[in-house]
């Protein structure tokens, strides 16, 4: 029998192709003399240092490297780092246009050059010498006699300490099954977290002397002093927890990152990466000249935005925060290319909504010395990505803004560093005065006759969840409320908006398991003032932001809300009246005239009252759907909180409220506690701050305030002298009860006289400990607060950054225990 041979395609070699591009094809010399021009005629750097690791991960069954190794390693990064750049093709200047300039992600080029960028990812953070050997039964062994670097010295200390003695007893159990792939052990290799020595002063209380012991802890487990967490949500030093992980792949360290939390699981993707895995593996950054983004407006710092060592984010890695699992799937669809600053939000329990964020992009030229010049510009993205969190495959969605009064064809601009958050069913605003009717008008998102703008739908023609509650959703539109951020006006010019846009996600089919497919395009409708004399906040960006109860507006209490829910969940029934007389013979069958007696009733009857009632308590659809005919439709209703926020370098300190059900912002006075004038009007500015709410408590967490602003990007100096007060807002942890408006934890104190009279701190005036972080992205799930990535810099001198490359869980308490 003859057996057919087909001709296969040779299998691509990508490290040959990223060889191959190291050189300059003959076609490109004069598109190079051109852009020699174009870099001379701009302002390049070669100042640049690959950041430190404040906090990183260790694996307990990695090998030992010698000094000589790294050697090899650094220049083995430094090697890679070259390659990478070199494989970036030219720009062409004929897509510099306005809009989403973004890379495409459904070409084959934009397929190919992600595949490229995977296999130099994979180079850089190769975890080959950290994860165990299947072949090798032998655990890792220091027996030789070779000279380490002092952070390898601290990873053998790790390895070595008693605390790994319980994990290495379970890995040698996990050797002893009979695996067919011993590749999977792998996946059960445990990261141990490890801290900087000079890095341990700024989050411990160095002025408690009975802290002393903790100098000698390997591994920091705990972080704990006001620094981090105030001492009324922290009597006892454990609610901050900087937890391990297991996986096959270590946990790079993020930076301008979007993270999303989905059942538990956390789903990162974009952002900068480091291009090393420990300090001594950091390549050299002598034979970079770059010339980089401009005007970058706060908290986009240019050392790091611009720095070569920081590579684009091209994977996804999956956080499992309850196993502690990291994963790295292969994704697939219309992949969106890397982003930085990019905003998800959950839409259900299996997908999520992307928008906005910036793509850097490079150009790169070598010339006859070895100097590999950099050309870095940004482009924003307009175009919106869903993910099945199931099956790891985006797709494209595009935004079709809606006209509205006086502007037929609007624009929804592309931003980055807006806010973006997904509005549950239960707190979206019922019509009650037209109950589940609606009306279509002419014109899609139209204003009303009272000038607030429509919410009608897409093209789908389906009711909108805005004005009819459904509570199994079933009007198929999910919505995503959008504000201000920052626009492109030129090549590196960017201008605050404050505009308010409603998204509407329809969805065409509904599957099993949650499975959702979405429409090609959602409606994106503008919301605008009643009047113009209605409050309205001011142009910003960065600014923290998250969703609260209804409660916080004094509607309804605590109580007031249980007793509604136990009026809508259960019902109680009324004693039957005790009879007078009783029957002479009560055994005799028929004997009792009373025959509608529960005791006395019949099976059948029994089992319909039984059903009847059940029906009443559980909500059945058959006892449901006549009795919300005749009552009216109600929500939870909700309240999106933003805080602080600047316009390029002015930075604010205001809060605002913007209530779902009557859709009107507010602006809200935040006071702080003066034990001689009592409760003050305080504004803490910060930028790029994250914000979370926990029941009435809302955590704002890191940021930049106004002098450390001016200090970054106007080069003025802060006074850090014993005698400098600390200004209010410079703890890594501001907390606020939204129901009082007041700051949590400190006390603060007038001091000055006239316009010049402001309020500081009155616990404590050393700031040599504090710190802050940007770039971060904070989750909360089930009472705790996850910061994932990130830069931490001390408040002392904002100019020194360093990574973070662990994972921080903080828990906090959903009431106020300040007294």
């Amino acid at each position: 029998m003859d057996i057919l041979h087909f001709p296969q395609k040779p299998r691509r070699n990508l490290d040959q192709e990223i060889q191959k591009t190291h050189e300059w094809p003959e076609k490109y010399h004069e598109d190079k003399s051109e852009m020699y021009e174009r870099l001379g005629t701009r302002r390049e750097s070669s100042d640049f240092l690959p950041l430190k690791y404040a906090t990183n991960y260790v694996s307990l069954t990695g090998t030992p490297i010698g000094k000589h190794m790294k050697a090899k390693i650094r220049s083995d990064n430094e090697d890679w780092l070259k390659k990478y750049y070199m494989s970036k093709k030219l720009i062409s200047h004929a897509t510099l246009r306005q809009g989403s300039v973004t890379s495409s992600s459904d070409l084959s080029a934009a397929h190919s050059d992600r595949s490229k960028s995977n296999t130099l990812l994979d180079k850089f953070l190769d975890c080959t010498h950290d994860l165990p050997d299947p072949v090798d039964e032998q655990l890792p062994s220091y027996v030789l006699d070779e000279d380490f670097s002092q952070e390898e010295n601290d990873k053998r200390a790790i390895r070595e300490s008693l605390a790994t003695s319980s994990y290495f007893n379970h890995y040698a159990k996990l050797r002893t099954v009979d695996l067919k792939n011993r590749d999977i052990l792998k996946r059960h290799t445990l990261w141990m977290p490890t801290m900087k020595e000079e890095f341990r002063k700024m989050v411990t209380n160095v002025k408690d002397p009975t802290k002393v012991l903790a100098d000698d802890k390997i591994c920091p487990l705990f972080i704990e002093g006001t620094n981090y967490i105030l001492k009324d949500y922290d009597a006892y030093g454990g609610s901050t927890i900087v937890s391990s992980v297991f996986s096959e792949y270590k946990l790079p360290a993020f930076c301008y990152h979007c993270a999303v939390e989905v059942n538990d699981q956390v789903y990162i993707l974009g952002g900068l990466v480091a291009c090393y895995k420990y300090d001594d593996e950091a390549p050299d950054l002598k034979d970079f000249v770059v010339d980089g983004v401009e005007n970058l407006p706060p908290p986009l710092l240019p050392t790091i935005i611009n720095n070569p060592s920081m590579i684009n984010n091209a994977r996804l890695y999956v956080l499992s925060l309850t196993s502690s699992h990291v994963m790295r799937p292969e994704i697939s669809g219309c992949v969106p290319p890397p982003l930085l600053c990019m905003r998800g939000s959950k839409l259900t329990e299996r997908h999520i909504f992307f928008y906005g964020g910036l793509e850097i992009k490079t150009e790169c030229a070598c010339d006859e010395k070895g100097i590999y010049h950099l050309k870095k510009r940004a482009f924003l993205n307009n175009t919106g990505y869903i993910l099945d969190t199931m099956t790891f495959k985006f797709s494209k969605i595009e935004l079709m803004a809606q006209p509205y009064k006086f502007v037929s064809f609007p624009t929804l601009s592309a931003r980055f560093g807006h806010m973006q958050m997904s509005i549950p069913p239960n707190h979206l605003p019922c019509n009650h005065e037209k109950g589940n009717e609606y009306q279509e008008s002419a014109f899609i998102g139209m204003p009303s006759e009272d000038g607030t703008s429509s919410w009608n739908p897409s093209v789908v023609s389906l009711p909108s969840l805005s004005r009819n509650c459904n509570a199994n959703h079933g009007s198929g539109v999910y919505t995503i409320l959008i504000f201000g951020g920052y626009r492109q006006t030129g090549d590196d010019n960017y201008e605050a908006m404050n505009d308010f846009w409603r998204i509407e996600i329809p969805v065409i089919v509904r599957g099993k398991r949650g499975y959702c497919k979405f429409g090609d395009s959602a409606s994106a409708t503008i919301i605008s003032r009643a009047n113009g004399t209605d409050p309205w906040p001011c142009r910003r960006a960065f600014c923290g932001y998250s969703l609260a109860d209804t409660t916080v507006l004094g509607k309804s209490s605590a109580y007031d809300g249980l007793l509604n829910r136990l009026a809508e969940n259960f019902c109680i029934e009324s004693p039957t009246e005790k009879h007078k007389t009783k029957p002479i013979f009560p055994n005799i069958p028929h004997a009792r005239k009373e025959t509608s007696h529960p005791r006395h009733s019949t099976g059948k009857e029994m089992r319909s009252d039984s059903n009847s009632s059940l029906r009443q308590r559980m909500g059945s659809p058959v006892h449901s759907y006549t009795s919300l005919q005749g009552r009216k439709q109600t929500s939870e209703g909700g309240v999106v909180v933003i805080h602080g926020g600047s316009n390029n370098t002015k930075v604010f300190g205001d809060m605002w409220w913007f209530d779902l059900e009557s859709e009107t912002w507010s602006s809200v006075t935040t006071y702080g506690k003066d034990e001689i004038e009592g409760l003050v009007p305080i504004e803490i500015c910060l930028v790029g701050q994250s914000m979370v709410s926990v029941g009435s408590i809302s955590v704002s967490l890191g940021g930049f305030t106004q002098e450390e602003v001016d200090q970054l990007f106007h080069n003025k100096s802060i006074p850090n002298g014993p005698d400098a007060t600390r200004k209010i807002g410079t703890d890594i942890l501001n907390v606020f009860d939204l129901t009082t408006q007041c700051l949590q934890g400190h006390s603060v104190t007038m001091i000055g006289e006239g316009k010049d009279r402001h309020p500081v701190l009155a616990d404590g005036n050393d700031k040599s400990n504090a710190v802050t972080s940007v770039g971060c992205q904070v989750l909360h799930t089930n009472g705790t607060i996850a910061l994932v990535g990130g830069l931490v810099a001390p408040r002392s001198n904002v100019n020194d950054c360093y990574l973070r490359g662990s994972v921080l869980q903080c828990v906090l308490p959903s009431v106020s225990l300040a007294s």
